[in-house]
């Protein structure tokens, strides 16, 4: 049997093992709601500007090639402005992440256009503003709560 001290000691990593996992876990799941946050954000911008709807962008099939390509921009958009990774974007899409992996190297390869480019990098001009924005509105909201 252990003695008190060395019983002691061990209790005290273990509560500490147990808290830094806590710890983990409540910033993975902070960084999630975040990125949610952006996700709606993105999808607000995407529908309204490409006139569809959200079971669209959405749906389990492929869809028009003009769909297709929207839902593939929106996972390049997540990956690279919102950092979330392969994995991530499959499952807000629905989807492997080697389709999401695929998304973002044929955006990326697409960017190789000045128009194309243009057009996503005055997307993601949109997106910065909306979230400066809906931030701006959030501050105020809880100054006048209080």
């Amino acid at each position: 049997m252990l003695d008190t001290e060395k019983q002691r000691k061990l209790n005290a990593k273990f509560s500490y093992l147990i808290s830094l996992e806590q710890r983990k876990i409540d910033l993975k799941q902070q960084r999630w709601a975040q990125s949610i946050r952006k996700i709606d954000t993105l999808n607000k911008v995407l529908l309204s500007y490409f006139n569809i709807s959200k079971s669209e962008l959405y749906a389990s099939s492929r869809q028009k090639a003009s769909i297709a390509l929207i839902r593939q921009i929106a996972m390049y958009i997540c990956h690279v402005n919102f950092s979330l990774t392969y994995t991530e974007i499959g499952i807000v899409f629905g989807r492997d992440r080697t389709t999401a992996s695929h998304a973002c190297r044929l955006i990326e390869d697409k960017r190789d256009n000045p128009k194309f480019d243009s057009a996503i990098g005055q997307l993601e001009l949109v997106l910065k503003n909306f979230e400066l924005c809906t931030n701006k509105y959030r501050q105020m909201e809880k100054v006048n709560e209080h």
